[in-house]
């Protein structure tokens, strides 16, 4: 009887991790891309300071076919409007969705500022409020 009873425990226990699994719960790791420091520069008339960062903002992703929202969340922070690959849609003026392929998600971004300062952008799933990562931009 003792024996009936560690079997059928044990199916139950995992039954129960078979289901626990079988959604796989969102999480990013950042990759490469942070901390990054690049010049600013304004043009003549302008009234916000532009920087391009050479280096993609690159996340790890599980599950590998999620959809990644990057957002910068300094105060006056804006991305233009840029040529991006199909992966990429832009949701507002300081967020792109990013779908992920192989499981990475990257982004190559140019930032608009009131002044230079350093800038964080977020990433997390897009369509989820799992914990997020965040990079370290710096202007100068």
């Amino acid at each position: 009887m003792p024996t009936r009873m560690w079997l059928s425990g044990f199916v139950i226990a995992g039954l129960s991790l078979a289901a626990a699994s079988g959604k796989d719960v969102p999480r990013l790791t950042i990759k490469s891309g942070t901390p990054q420091t690049a010049r600013a520069w304004v043009a003549a008339r302008a009234t916000r300071y532009e920087t391009g960062f050479t280096a993609a903002l690159v996340v790890n992703v599980s599950p590998a076919k999620l959809k990644v929202r990057f957002r910068c969340i300094t105060r006056g922070c804006e991305f233009p409007a840029s040529d991006q690959p199909d992966t990429v849609a832009r949701v507002d003026a300081s967020s792109y969705d990013v779908q992920s392929v192989k499981g990475t998600a990257s982004i190559k971004l140019t930032i608009w500022t009131d002044t230079p300062k350093s800038v964080v952008v977020v990433a997390q799933p897009a369509d989820a409020t799992a914990p997020q990562v965040r990079f370290v931009l710096n202007e100068r």
